[in-house]
């Protein structure tokens, strides 16, 4: 038996107390390692890594994404359930139903659908369309065996499943069975026992580890390139062996997958889209519930693929099952589809057209209800539409169905902040959503916190502190924000919304650069701050001009923006700033992401060396105000 890794043993000994606990964890691992042993035969065969290895591999991005929140705290609940998922979710890919009718059974009721009979008489002798049953349903299958092993009934493996305490086994078996292919969302929020541990995030965060594991590491391409594997399935070996997963910051981890030259130039499109955006786009709604949680991943925006002289060139038997898939997908109307961008309709004049229904989604907690009723009186009388869970969720109706349509069609949604905000989970899941695919990039809606009451900084959220909020009790700035909203028609975000978002940071990263003597006489200057308003009111400013060039962009990174510009724009706005060309668009990549960046520094209390130049910075954003203000 092979025992905990030091990655492991770190685990359990920071977040685990528990002697009773730890030592059901060891035996819990031995059930995994006698399942997946060497000597032991196949169900699926011909497929990537679902062993020991593999769930040693998720144990390390565990550990990463523990540690995104210094801030964070875990129940050792939590993190049991978590390390034991870790073991025994993919035990169903080894489940020998002809062998154990009864744990299929259990399946079925949990909600596993197979439609081939089964007719294997040793375990490794399924036919190949009862091995794709069998990975199809192995999610179910894991939890049913998670139950069939607690009743005691295959004593070679019982004692390891019965160390687990009884109160949690049912929560063990919903975490394994969402692991894969359900809606996270289905799963309940909290253990059945322990009502203040949170079953969604566990199971969230062993999800998105497992969807981690697909890099090189968890395929040896050699055994591809010996043995007869089904094409199908090895073309995601391939895949994976040129995959690099790379966490290039704590909260931030970008894919890069690389093609030889000629692949690249067949495959790179089909590629990102089938492989790097469906990632994206399947994992948001796990990355939803992490940030709801306090835990703001970010699936970096440069993940692509890319060209490699070294990478070896698919053999034809991969190239045929990507031509297939091409095919069947229709890659051609794939590059003209994208959904997190917004339309412009030139006829219509300097307008980016938006469906919202409401300008505002108001997230709260219960106990703030009178504070709430005044404000939604103001927001009547001076007809801003919103949208409040006391008037669009009625009896019967799906509370988390009717959250998710009214994020839909909001313009923005706007936390409110309080010293009850803390006891809310509902907040915390209707505003993690929007400010996760905000920081993204991929959002069209704008979160703005709303200050009730007296609240310390430290109790407002990580993501939400360094956002610029609006103060109730502070008449004035509240009266500015309804001005704000009123100007804006319902259904447009104009350019003059660009235009004041880039003016409000640019006051705002001159405000944080004036020097302030302190009682001590020294002198401060709020620097991160500063950079992170001046890199905001830079890309606002660069939208506006892209809109007025009929274009839009949900990107963040400066460059990227820049380069989007009509030459003639760039050159304008190069020559203002009276750099040289080289030296202008070196500066501009250094400094492409310090809104992101230094928002995480400030966020995380990072002490990382980065530099940053200021000077430039202040010289592009007053340059792209002289180009705006005259547009």
């Amino acid at each position: 038996m092979s025992g905990f890794t030091e990655v492991e043993n770190r685990i359990i000994k920071k977040y685990i107390p528990d002697i009773k606990l730890s030592r059901s964890l060891t035996s819990i691992r031995e059930v995994m390692e006698t399942i997946w042993a060497d000597e032991t035969p196949r169900i699926v065969q011909d497929y990537t890594d679902h062993g020991e290895k593999h769930s040693e591999r998720l144990a390390y991005f565990a550990e990463k994404l523990l540690l995104i929140n210094p801030d964070a705290k875990f129940s050792q609940q939590e993190i049991y359930l978590l390390l034991a998922g870790i073991y025994l979710h993919d035990i169903g890919m080894q489940c020998d139903i002809v062998k154990y009718p009864k744990i299929k059974e259990k399946a079925e009721k949990l909600g596993a659908r197979f439609e081939e009979a089964f007719t294997a008489k040793t375990t490794n002798e399924y036919f190949l369309e009862e091995q794709k049953e069998i990975r199809k349903n192995h999610h179910f299958l894991s939890a049913a065996w998670i139950d069939y092993l607690y009743e005691g009934k295959y004593p070679v493996l019982s004692h390891g499943i019965k160390s687990i305490p009884y109160d949690l086994v049912d929560d063990l078996m919903d975490i394994c069975k969402f692991h894969s292919k359900l809606s996270i969302n289905d799963c309940s929020d909290f253990f059945t026992d322990y009502p203040s541990s949170r079953k969604k995030m566990v199971a969230s965060l062993l999800r998105f580890a497992d969807e981690l594991d697909i890099s090189s590491t968890r395929v040896r391409i050699e055994t591809v390139k010996i043995f007869s594997i089904d094409s199908e399935n090895s073309v995601y070996w391939w895949l994976h062996n040129y995959t690099n997963i790379n966490f290039v910051d704590t909260n931030k981890i970008r894919i890069k997958v690389n093609l030889c030259p000629e692949d690249f130039e067949s495959y790179g499109s089909f590629v990102k889209e089938d492989y790097i955006t469906n990632f994206k786009n399947k994992n948001m709604p796990v990355l939803d519930v992490l940030v709801g949680q306090n835990i703001p991943l970010i699936i970096d925006h440069n993940s692509d693929v890319v060209a490699h002289v070294r990478a070896e060139k698919f053999p034809p038997e991969i190239t045929a099952v990507l031509d297939k898939k091409i095919k069947n997908i229709g890659i051609d109307e794939i590059s003209e589809i994208d959904i997190t961008k917004t339309t412009i309709n030139p006829s219509k004049g300097n307008k980016i057209t938006n469906s919202f229904e409401y300008d505002v989604f108001i997230c709260h907690s219960s106990k703030d209800k009178p504070i709430i009723e005044a404000i939604l009186k103001d927001l009547k009388k001076e007809n801003i539409t919103y949208w409040v869970d006391a008037e669009q969720i009625g009896f019967g109706h799906s509370i988390i169905q009717k959250i998710e349509e009214g994020l839909k069609k909001s313009k923005y949604v706007i936390p409110c902040l309080s010293n009850n905000l803390n006891t809310s989970g509902w907040t915390r899941a209707e505003y993690g959503a929007i400010l996760n695919a905000e920081f993204c990039g991929n959002s069209k809606r704008l979160v703005i916190p709303l200050k009730l009451d007296n609240c310390d900084d430290d109790d407002i959220p990580l993501l939400l502190r360094d956002k610029k909020r609006v103060t109730y009790p502070e008449k004035t700035e509240f009266n500015e924000f309804i001005e704000f909203l009123k100007k804006l028609p319902s259904e447009t975000l104009d350019l003059q919304l660009l235009k004041n978002n880039a003016n409000s940071y640019k006051k705002s990263a001159e405000r944080c650069l004036e020097q302030r003597l302190l009682p001590d006489g020294k002198i401060e200057t709020p620097l991160v701050p500063a950079i992170v308003d001046l890199a905001s009111s830079i890309e606002f400013y660069l939208k506006f001009l892209l809109a007025k060039e009929g274009k839009t962009l949900s990107e963040y990174n400066l460059l990227d923006l820049f380069n989007s510009l009509e030459l003639s724009t760039q050159i304008e706005i190069i020559n203002m700033t009276k750099y040289n060309k080289n030296v202008f668009e070196l500066l501009l990549d250094n400094h492409s992401e310090a809104s992101v960046e230094w928002r995480n520094i400030h966020i995380h209390g990072k002490n990382k060396s980065m530099s940053v130049d200021i000077q430039f910075m202040k010289k592009l954003m007053d340059s792209l105000e002289f180009i705006v203000n005259r547009s």
